[in-house]
């Protein structure tokens, strides 16, 4: 019984020592974080931020100052194509209008006479020659003299009517600008800005009316050269925003413009590329002007393998990650193909269910021991 006790005892005091043996190896060990890897979804994705605009607007400006004697609209007034925005004023044209008017019937007064005088000098040289009879002293109207006259005739003629033609021209010009003074909508929409009161001087150059067509709205971003590189017209966006609440909105690229420019920023210059998106829902909180976000998945995989990108150590070119296998590290070269956000498609040389060391330390090598947190 004495024995059985003492061999108990023995074994109960190994046991106890190969424990904290055991523990103080374990402690020893490096320690690493690792997940398993997995099958899911995976998405590459574009974002960027933009600036909502209309698809179709108008600008109303002047060439050069003039006098507003009326304006027909205020802002959130719907308007027609067709429809009178403002009425310039027209004293000076109406008087200009009349003036070239006058020298159109002036104009044309001298061509009725320069006809009349070639029909003339027509009759007359078929009629019987003048001073038949010889009376002495007088010349005799001939041919050749009633031929000159004709030919001068009608070479006054061609120049009334070209001086008529000209006159004409220019009440056309000046017709065509009292047209211009009633400015009309190119577009239906709604005037969304009226910079201007009736009998003010208006400035040129400067926007009076604004009409815009918030029914079709777009979205323009200048988007960096790599991510502007996988847009392409008919990708889906997604667009949100800080002033758009919890409200969610689609739409589809619609144009990647052919050209990138340089632009300078506070950390030396950017290089972009103007990309316009469509938007499928029209809202009273989609604003033009407002700044949106925009995502665009631009690859995405489903039930493919994938690691954290975390996990991932580039060397040379060539992809690896640290597998844990029964407390031993194994570094394995891996093939790569889409990255999402966090994850990076496994294409070759892992499993699902591996252990993989997340954010590996340049203390980590090949055959290590090391413990799993």
């Amino acid at each position: 019984m004495k024995k059985l006790a003492l061999f108990l005892a023995a074994l109960v005091v190994l046991g106890t020592g190969g424990y904290f043996f055991y523990r103080h190896s374990q402690a020893d060990l490096p320690q690493v974080k690792a997940v398993g890897v997995k099958r899911a979804r995976i998405e590459t994705k574009v974002y960027a931020t933009g600036t909502i605009d209309m698809a179709s607007k108008q600008e109303v400006t002047l060439y050069k100052p003039s006098l507003v004697k009326s304006v027909a609209v205020s802002v959130g007034t719907p308007v027609k194509k067709g429809a009178v925005l403002l009425q310039l004023d027209t004293t000076d044209i109406d008087l200009q209008i009349k003036q070239a008017q006058a020298a159109v019937d002036v104009a044309r007064a001298n061509v009725t006479a320069a006809n009349a005088r070639v029909t003339e000098l027509q009759q007359a040289g078929q009629a019987p020659t003048a001073n038949a009879g010889g009376l002495p002293g007088q010349p005799t109207a001939g041919p050749g003299m009633l031929t000159g006259s004709i030919d001068d005739a009608k070479n006054a003629l061609l120049q009334a009517q070209a001086a008529l033609k000209q006159a004409q021209a220019s009440l056309a010009v000046v017709q065509s600008q009292k047209d211009q003074a009633k400015v009309t909508a190119a577009i239906d929409g709604t005037a969304l800005q009226v910079n201007v009161a009736p009998n003010q001087m208006a400035a040129p150059q400067a926007p009076l009316v604004i009409v815009g067509d918030l029914s079709r709205l777009i979205v323009e971003a200048d988007i960096n050269q790599v991510d502007a590189a996988k847009l392409a017209p008919g990708q889906i966006v997604k667009i949100t925003g800080a002033t758009l609440a919890d409200k969610q909105f689609s739409g589809k690229v619609t144009s990647v413009a052919p050209m990138a420019q340089t632009q300078a920023t506070a950390q030396g210059s950017q290089t972009t590329v103007q990309v316009k998106f469509s938007v499928d829902q029209s809202d009273p909180a989609l604003k033009p002007g407002y700044s949106v976000n925009l995502t665009v998945v631009t690859a995405a995989k489903d039930n493919i393998l994938q690691v954290p990108l975390e996990a991932v150590i580039t060397a040379d070119s060539d992809k690896y990650v640290y597998v844990v296998k029964d407390g031993i590290l194994r570094k394995a070269k891996v093939a790569t193909g889409i990255v999402g956000d966090i994850n990076m498609e496994v294409t070759s040389g892992l499993e699902e269910g591996d252990l993989v060391v997340l954010n590996p330390s340049n203390d980590l090598s090949e055959g290590m021991k090391v413990k799993v947190e």
